[in-house]
């Protein structure tokens, strides 16, 4: 069975290809994702991961003019649908998206505020699935969003006391993202200099040392792994939330 043969991807393609971004086309795409050919779902889940990503990116260009509820709301779907089709990536891209709009609208509806917790918990989930550079930035637009908080306050103590506690928390994540994203960078080196240990060792025609065999491609791939379970997790977890 294939995506184009399947009734519920069928259908839910074309309900969001008509416009149907709401709950009904979710509940359909929870149906279709139900399936319990394993060798199916893994097409789908590729086949859906590229309809999804081409629909959200002319739905956001075709919808910018709209309301900014109707923006947020569009947004929405797609978080929710990337997180059942297993796309992380996608997911925090759509979330962010949507944090960087309130953000950028919030001047006209202060509804819209971002608040420095929703920066930190976005960074925190940022940080958990791998994506450094992008908590580090996101921890500093908490950390601008709570300055900008306290200063409209009045100078209470206890407040004084909650925004120190904050900004620690917020630089603690930071340093952590920071951290990481030099970790990966040797990492990477230390992969890119023992395959170019392994070409010339080849070229000299002397067999690697079989320690070297084993280390070579050790780190990465126990960081990749470690993020791909992480990523099934949340997933997991989103489901049981209704996400």
């Amino acid at each position: 069975m294939s995506d184009r043969s399947s009734p519920d991807f069928s259908r839910f393609y074309d309900l969001i290809r008509a416009g149907r971004f709401d709950y009904d086309a979710l509940q359909v795409l929870e149906s279709a994702m139900a399936s319990n050919d394993v060798k199916s779902l893994c097409l789908s889940r590729s086949c859906l991961k590229s309809v999804l990503r081409a629909e959200s990116a002319s739905a956001i260009r075709h919808f910018r003019h709209e309301s900014l509820e109707k923006q947020l709301s569009i947004l929405e779907f797609f978080v929710r649908a990337f997180s059942l089709a297993g796309d992380v990536e996608s997911c925090l891209v759509m979330r962010y998206e949507a944090l960087v709009l309130r953000e950028l609208k919030s001047a006209n509806y202060p509804w819209a505020q971002v608040s420095p917790e929703e920066w930190l918990i976005f960074a925190q989930h940022s940080l958990d699935n791998g994506f450094f550079s992008n908590a580090v930035k996101v921890c500093d637009y908490a950390l601008s969003s709570s300055k900008k908080k306290d200063d409209m306050k009045p100078n209470v103590v206890e407040m004084a006391a909650e925004a120190v506690e904050f900004t620690r928390r917020v630089r603690k994540l930071r340093d952590v993202a920071s951290s990481s994203m030099s970790s990966r960078s040797v990492q990477a080196q230390a992969v890119t200099y023992m395959r170019k240990k392994t070409q010339n060792s080849n070229s000299k025609k002397r067999p690697l040392p079989q320690h070297h065999k084993e280390m070579q491609p050790l780190a990465s791939t126990l960081y990749q792994n470690a993020i791909k379970k992480r990523n099934v997790r949340l997933l997991h977890k989103h489901r049981a939330l209704g996400l």
